[in-house]
């Protein structure tokens, strides 16, 4: 009995060895991490209808364009827009300003016409005249902005941004005599283009009159004959309004 009891025991023991061995030799096998649940996606709530959206805003602004004042009444009228342009002080200047305001800004275009032939500086007490007239190349029978009118009138242009206390009134004119009112319609069209030229550049509108013929608004649209077109830019200071009534001239 103790021979097979020692049997017995022998061969659990290496039963018990096996199973050792066994279980070793396989690799550990790990649980497996749930996947997590997918979370729909929410779409984005949509915009209310009382809400407005962005608009974008141009880089410049429209504008209503320059004021075009006929012959009948023209100083008048110019002197009433002058007046209302007074009454922003920020925009006008003050009397004792006007003399040196003037001065650096004769100086100011006068550099700019060093650098274009063709462009005269004159000056009739504060007020300033620009002559563009040798360096208006318009093509035969059209108002439109040449390359070489943009170019000239690029410099003009930002000095009289800058120097904003100044109405600017286009005035052309057509250098040939006898032309009829056909030419001066032509002649008028490039005046205005001028005045366009000058507020798509940033001058301000308000301060921009363009001298018009009642003549030429009243003819019927026809085909324009060619005329040399005499250009002149006028420039007068605004004066605040207790300065200019103190400036007055007294009868």
């Amino acid at each position: 009995m103790q021979g097979n009891a020692f049997g017995f025991s022998a061969i659990g023991t290496v039963c018990a060895i096996m199973l050792a061995l066994a279980a070793c030799s396989k690799p550990a096998m790990r649980p497996v991490a749930p996947m997590p649940a997918a979370t729909p996606s929410t779409p984005s709530p949509p915009v209310p209808s009382h809400v407005a959206k962005p608009k974008i805003v141009p880089s410049v602004a429209p504008s209503k364009g320059p004021i075009m004042l006929g012959s009948r009444g023209f100083a008048e009228e110019k002197s009433r827009i002058k007046a209302a342009l007074a009454k922003n002080p920020t925009d006008a200047l003050r009397a004792e300003d006007v003399g040196y305001y003037i001065d650096v800004l004769q100086g100011r275009l006068k550099q700019v016409a060093s650098t274009q032939v063709g462009i005269v500086v004159g000056r009739q007490g504060n007020d300033l005249i620009l002559d563009l007239s040798a360096r208006l190349d318009f093509d035969i029978g059209s108002a439109r902005i040449t390359p070489g009118i943009g170019q000239m009138l690029a410099p003009i242009a930002k000095v009289l941004v800058e120097y904003r206390m100044m109405l600017i009134t286009v005035n052309a004119t057509p250098d040939d005599s006898g032309n009829g009112v056909p030419a001066m319609q032509l002649v008028e069209q490039r005046g205005l283009a001028v005045a366009r030229q000058l507020a798509g550049a940033g001058v301000a509108t308000a301060r921009i009159v363009v001298a018009r013929s009642s003549a030429a608004r009243n003819a019927e649209p026809q085909a324009l004959p060619e005329t040399r077109t005499h250009l002149e830019i006028h420039l007068e200071p605004i004066i605040r309004v207790a300065d200019a009534a103190r400036l007055a001239p007294s009868h």
